[in-house]
């Protein structure tokens, strides 16, 4: 009711004044109605709109099953809501359920509360695709590309691979990078009015998680070639502040432990070693990274050349009738040579790199980077952008430059074609290497590719890029790790259908060391045998799952254990994990189930009363 009051008397207020005019709705959806016939653009809608029904239906239906919204994301949303408020939790051995900051944490704690379940906490980044796709629009028509272009670009970026399987998840990493991306639109505004929404992105970014500062920097140097000088102090003024409206949980952490990351970059091992070697090399390694195949891994690639041969074929065949096949035969092509594309450059670039370092004398840096192969696994923290990501981003500078000397682009379209670039190497600067940090530079590319929409022009170009961007996309979803389809023949890893799984069997289904499958059983014991309304006690070592222990629908009341301190008194089951030893009274507990990797489940007899509890 408050709301819809403050709503009425806003929209009173806006009427009255007669300022700023709505915008014009239904021209823009004629325009919108006539160009989404291309054809395309209207390939790219119908697969984007097909894919991403099949992610809903996926997001409704199946429970989270990613690593870290198990371990740490959920958890703390759902310990929010058990305790009834946003605040500490108090579990040393896992400081990321404390010190991370907390925007998106708290959009899943109101998804829990609202629906009793975790149903639809997807519901927090898929938002974050639309946002996306609408910031890549609106760049690329801030810098001088056709709203035709532009649409082009929007269209792609729900396709990119960790976009589309990040997209029902409970991560974080599109909710900060719609943010970042938003920033980077109302940089570039010439009205004093956007200033305000520039620093909520800001704010709104820095308080989501801490890799925003990573692409800031980027959205600063658009800001800086975009904008006259004359602007500028305002442009930075608002940033600032909106970084200061965003620090909020950094206070928090510095006060608590003397740092703004609480800790969590020196307790995880993140800090890089900040030398030019170093940070040399771990460039070398994301971008070798960045050169991917999803989806085409088993009998992916076989599918993948297949489909290619029948485009190119059906082209063939509309030529020798006198159409116009010409684009089908090039994309028929550009599908069939794109899995040998990418393995190749990924070799000569390995070589490239390698030769160099060992020409050094630098041969412990040159085995580093031959070690990897391009990926094949669609994978929501290990994906990066598709197989020809990395080709045209760097092709877009050539454009971008082209543009801006020609006065057919602003000099913004630069830095954002540049921005992938620079992202990798602030990633390096800021965070040691790992496999997995490609996520962490979703708004860059973003940036990137709403410069790809010159390209529309292109017509063999465009139908290249839509053929393998949409075959991608729908291979990328068919063998989608977490969420395995089921069909066999196609996919890397053959297992049992994400649809015909258990939850407990879903949600750790990419568990899969010695360890882990202790966890696993572990898990499937507590959903076999303790009851919903129980209060189980866990303690759990870092990087173990905690939030399956709170049930389908969250029913039970989860208490996070320490080692070395005793149950405490409320709790009526106890599970443990091979490194943790809470105290309690061994008459008080019975084991009901032990793993041979270490992992127990006990359930409580009686109180605990004796005077020296021990180790359980």
């Amino acid at each position: 009711m408050c709301f819809a009051a403050w709503l009425v008397i806003s929209a009173g207020a806006w009427s009255l004044r007669g300022w700023p005019r709505p915008v014009a709705v239904r021209p823009r959806l004629a325009w919108l109605g006539r160009t989404i016939r291309r054809p395309h653009l209207a390939c790219l809608a119908a697969v984007l709109a097909g894919g991403y029904a099949y992610l809903v239906a996926l997001g409704l239906s199946t429970p989270q099953n990613d690593g870290d919204p198990l371990v740490y994301q959920l958890t703390r949303a759902a310990l929010w809501r058990q305790q009834e408020s946003v605040g500490l939790i108090g579990v040393p051995i896992e400081l990321r359920l404390d010190v991370n900051p907390i925007v998106a944490e708290v959009g899943q704690a109101t998804t829990l509360v609202l629906a009793g379940s975790e149903r639809f906490v997807w519901l927090v980044q898929l938002p974050a695709v639309i946002a996306l796709a609408l910031g890549a629009f609106a760049l690329g028509r801030r810098v001088g590309i056709p709203a035709d272009g532009a649409l082009f670009a929007a269209l792609l970026v729900p396709m990119l691979p960790v976009i589309a399987v990040q997209a029902i998840s409970g991560l974080n990493d599109l909710v900060v990078a719609s943010f970042t991306v938003a920033a980077a639109v109302f940089v570039l505004g010439r009205a004093r009015t956007e200033l305000v929404p520039l620093g909520l992105s800001v704010a709104l970014a820095v308080g989501t998680k801490f890799t925003a500062p990573l692409a800031l920097p980027v959205v600063a140097l658009v800001g800086a070639v975009g904008q006259p000088v004359r602007r500028w102090p305002s442009v930075l003024a608002a940033g600032v502040i909106g970084t200061l409206a965003g620090v909020g949980w950094y206070v928090v952490n510095l006060v608590r432990t003397g740092d703004l990351d609480g800790g969590l970059a020196e307790s995880a091992a993140q800090e890089p070693v900040l030398t030019f070697p170093s940070v040399l090399v771990s460039v070398q390694r994301l971008l070798l990274d960045s050169i991917e195949r999803p989806g085409t891994g088993g009998g992916g690639v076989v599918a993948f050349m297949t489909v290619g041969l029948a485009i190119g074929t059906l082209g063939v065949y509309a030529a020798l009738r006198g159409g116009r096949g010409r684009a089908l035969v090039v994309a028929g092509i550009a599908i069939v040579i794109t899995p040998l594309l990418v393995v190749a450059l990924s070799w000569v670039l390995q070589s490239l790199f390698a030769a160099v370092w060992d020409a050094v004398g630098e041969t412990d840096k040159a085995d580093l980077v031959r070690i990897g192969r391009p990926s094949t696994l669609p994978d929501g923290a290990g994906s990066w952008y598709g197989p020809i990501a990395t080709i045209v981003a760097a092709s877009s500078i050539v454009l971008a430059v082209h543009g801006v000397r020609n006065r057919t682009l602003r000099r913004a379209a630069v830095p954002l074609a540049l921005a992938p670039w620079l992202g990798l190497l602030f990633l390096a600067l800021a965070i040691s290497y790992d496999p997995w940090r490609g996520r962490f530079l979703v708004p860059v590319w973003v940036m990137s590719v709403a410069v790809w929409g010159v390209l529309e022009q292109r017509r063999l170009i465009t139908a290249c890029i839509v053929a393998v961007t949409a075959l991608t996309f729908s291979a990328s979803l068919v063998q989608y790790f977490g969420k395995p389809s089921g069909i066999d023949t196609l996919v890397e890893i053959p297992g049992p259908s994400i649809w015909s799984m258990t939850r407990w069997q879903a949600q750790t289904t990419q568990r899969g060391s010695r360890r882990e499958t202790g966890e696993k059983r572990m898990i499937r014991a507590v959903e076999r045998r303790v009851p919903l309304d129980a209060t189980i006690g866990v303690s759990v070592w870092l990087n173990d799952f905690r939030f399956p222990y709170f049930g389908p629908n969250l029913e039970r009341n989860v208490v996070i254990v320490r080692t070395q301190v005793a149950v405490p008194p409320n709790v009526d089951w106890l599970v443990a994990a091979p490194e943790m030893s809470p105290l309690g009274c061994s008459r008080a507990w019975r084991v009901v189930e032990r793993d041979r990797t270490g992992w127990r489940l006990y359930q409580r007899r009686s109180g605990d009363t004796c005077t020296t509890p021990r180790q359980l």
